[in-house]
């Protein structure tokens, strides 16, 4: 089964549009595409883990893109 779904507004059935709309909170465009996505779930980290995974993070961003630039002040 596909974890990810796009249809054309316009091509919804009424109960699916309307249930879409109520939650967006405004029409759909008949041009509109609508997408349906469906994830697993997965334990969020803890403890120590949670910052080394953001350290392995920062190294693999600056590998890719290099250090972040520093802010510099507005004034």
């Amino acid at each position: 089964m596909p974890n990810v779904l796009i249809y054309k507004a316009r091509s919804l059935k009424p109960q699916t549009r309307a249930a879409v709309e109520a939650e967006l909170g405004r029409a759909l465009k008949d041009d509109e595409d609508v997408s349906i996505m469906a994830f697993g779930t997965e334990e969020a980290l803890t403890g120590g883990a949670r910052p080394r995974a953001a350290q392995k993070l920062e190294v693999i961003s600056e590998e890719m893109i290099g250090p972040p630039e520093p802010i510099r002040s507005l004034r």
